[in-house]
């Protein structure tokens, strides 16, 4: 964190100034006070420091899935996103996210080694070769607070999520493409709706999940 480097703050979801060490034009929380995790109280000047966390997913191996894209309407199917085995990949960016990091989690997500070979061995979607299914999940940013209640702060402006989204599909297909070995194997990368609930039909042979964060 730079001395006199604007940031946003994703506790009160306006901008404000987090300095290095003077403590001028913070947020302050007494240690007693009930405050986000994403803030942490540390150094002489009791300043809060700013999450360097922009983005989260969670991965999880399918042997097949599909979100539905556009509900049945006047007699017309409702229409699907649908892939063969791979993985589906549930998004979320906070506030702070920038277009950089699509680009980081594209990669990410098409070289995480999440499959089991027989062999023992683990090894990627691109690998595999296999599909990815992308489907936007903001309540990925959600925090636990006291009394079972979660806190929805942090996620960034809906209309810029849908941008990032966006250009996570394009980075994820670009490296889809680039792969001889997926091509080959009709490897697809699709997505869900940014915005709108969508309804998930999810088939798996071992619902091995991890999370990513950024």
């Amino acid at each position: 964190m730079k001395a006199g480097t604007p940031y946003n703050c994703i506790y009160c979801t306006s901008k404000t100034f987090f300095w290095g060490g003077g403590g001028e034009q913070t947020h302050t929380f007494s240690r007693g006070s009930s405050f986000p995790e994403f803030f942490s109280i540390t150094g002489n000047a009791g300043n809060p420091l700013f999450l360097s966390e922009i983005a989260r997913t969670i991965i999880q191996q399918c042997s097949k899935a599909k979100v539905k894209t556009k509900p049945a309407l006047d007699g017309v199917e409702a229409q699907w996103a649908e892939i063969q085995e791979g993985m589906v990949a549930y998004v979320c960016f906070f506030h702070g996210a920038t277009e950089d990091v699509t680009h980081e989690m594209g990669n990410r997500l098409m070289t995480t080694k999440l499959f089991r070979k027989e062999n023992g061995r683990s090894i990627s979607v691109l690998d595999l070769p296999g599909s990815i299914l992308l489907i936007p999940q903001e309540s990925l940013v959600g925090r636990p607070l006291t009394k079972r209640r979660i806190q929805y702060k942090g996620g960034c402006e809906q209309w810029w999520g849908a941008q990032l989204f966006s250009n996570l599909v394009s980075a994820c297909r670009e490296l889809m493409s680039a792969s001889a070995k997926c091509t080959e194997a009709g490897g697809r990368v699709e997505q869900g709706v940014y915005g709108p609930k969508q309804e998930i039909v999810l088939n798996s042979q071992e619902p091995l999940t991890l999370l990513l964060e950024f």
